[in-house]
């Protein structure tokens, strides 16, 4: 009697156990076929979900015709030491003379193996690096800065020819600045797009402060003005697609010893917590959770500016709570994408609005021709058909005698649009406001 109801209970608890176990993977099943069908409709609407997807988008280059091996030789060819160019060039500003243009001359000399190799650069049609984009928001892209500072010693060189009255050169070398800002925008990341503004920006002071200290060279103004119809113009949805797979790929790495290396965490690093996580969250639930409010996040980039940063802000505070499913993922994703990480969401408004800040500065760069195009620079003016892309009102310039600024307002609490000056305030030895 006793073995009948031992074996009945047994039985009983191997059914339930089977019952249990089904359960358990019918809902695994589920669920990932609920993440499928976010990631097919994410895919629908554009949205990568897999990196090789992500790097097909990217233009690539056949390699007579690509100048990213020119660009990555640039770490190898960078003379070390505190050297600046821009110090060199204010000098050249302020003290035009046989002295300083010698000083220049032999500062760009030192460099003339970088300074050769960005000269390559720009003579090719395109540039692709292509990257290690399965590395996410960890993948290196240490080439922008040497580019960046190549053009710095383009610019300086075509100040040389300025201070000495060969505008046609100057304005040859500022076309080569523009060519590498135009290389180093090929990718579409907003990272690239942002790089390549401050490579044109680099090329239009540099033409800008040619105009107001030349003003006998009228085509120093007519290159400026023909350059500032190229400045580059984000397209947020198409620069934050990847939002989706970079979240996802730090969540993927942080659960594993490898993936966390990758990542550049120590293991005495990661928080107790990571391991207690998975028995009390379903992270495939949260995967779920996480793929919808990422979708919805890049549907928001497509909506007008003034609606945007509040849908953003909105799918993120949503979201955040699936976050708690990987500790450490989540810390490690707020630290690599400069989020805020506060109950408004992680979220940089600099980067959901990159486009306005883009045409803010346009407008100040275009507001800066109508006041260098005068004969007299007036001490104050309103500039209204200049109008401020976040809230309309009207750019200012104020000229004291010396410099000319050039304020768009910003509504936007979380960005500032600094004041456009010519000279700026490094080149009339000023201190910074």
């Amino acid at each position: 009697m006793k073995r009948r109801v031992l074996l009945g209970c047994t039985a009983v608890l191997v059914v339930i156990g089977l019952a249990l176990f089904g359960a358990a993977k019918l809902r695994a099943l589920r669920e990932h076929e609920e993440l499928a069908h976010e990631l097919e409709l994410a895919h629908k609407e554009g949205i990568p979900v897999t990196w090789e997807e992500y790097a097909a988008r990217i233009p690539t280059a056949k390699p007579e015709e690509n100048a990213a091996p020119l660009y990555k030789s640039l770490s190898k060819l960078r003379v070390k030491g505190k050297e600046d160019p821009t110090q060199l060039g204010i000098d050249l500003y302020q003290h035009p003379g046989p002295s300083t243009i010698l000083a220049a001359k032999e500062g760009l000399g030192k460099h003339s193996a970088f300074v050769s190799a960005v000269d390559q650069g720009a003579k090719l049609p395109k540039c692709w690096f292509n990257r290690e984009w399965t590395k996410g928001l960890a993948v290196l892209m240490p080439e922008y800065a040497d580019m960046k500072l190549g053009t710095k010693w383009i610019a300086l060189r075509g100040s040389i020819a300025a201070a000495q009255g060969d505008s046609a050169s100057a304005i040859h070398d500022i076309d080569e600045v523009f060519v590498v800002g135009r290389h180093a925008g090929e990718e579409g990341t907003l990272i690239s797009i942002l790089v390549n503004e401050a490579i044109d920006a680099i090329g239009l002071h540099q033409l800008a402060l040619w105009a107001f200290s030349h003003r006998d060279h009228p085509e120093y103004l007519a290159s400026f003005k023909a350059h500032l119809k190229d400045w580059p113009m984000p397209n947020v949805s198409f620069t934050n697609r990847g939002s989706l797979l970079e979240l996802t790929s730090v969540l993927t790495l942080s659960t594993n010893p490898e993936g966390r290396r990758e990542l550049g965490l120590k293991e005495e690093d990661v928080p107790a917590m990571e391991k207690v996580i998975p028995l009390l969250v379903s992270r495939s639930k949260a995967d779920i959770k996480i793929a919808r409010g990422m979708r919805e996040i890049c549907g928001a980039y497509s909506l007008a500016p003034n609606e945007r940063v509040a849908k953003v802000d909105a799918a993120w505070k949503s979201l955040l709570p699936s976050l708690a499913a990987y500790p450490t993922g989540a810390d490690i994703y707020e630290k690599l994408s400069g989020g805020s990480g506060d109950s408004n969401g992680m979220i940089d408004h600099n980067f959901v609005l990159a486009d306005v800040i883009a045409e803010a500065h346009k407008q100040g760069f275009e507001a800066l021709v109508s006041i260098l195009e005068r004969r007299t620079y007036p001490k104050s003016i309103q500039l209204p058909q200049f109008p401020s892309p976040f809230d309309g009102s009207p750019a200012t310039a104020e000229f004291d005698g010396k410099q000319i600024t050039i304020t768009v307002a910003s509504s936007d609490k979380a960005i500032e649009i600094k004041p456009l000056k010519l000279p700026n305030d490094k080149e009339l030895g000023r201190a910074s406001k």
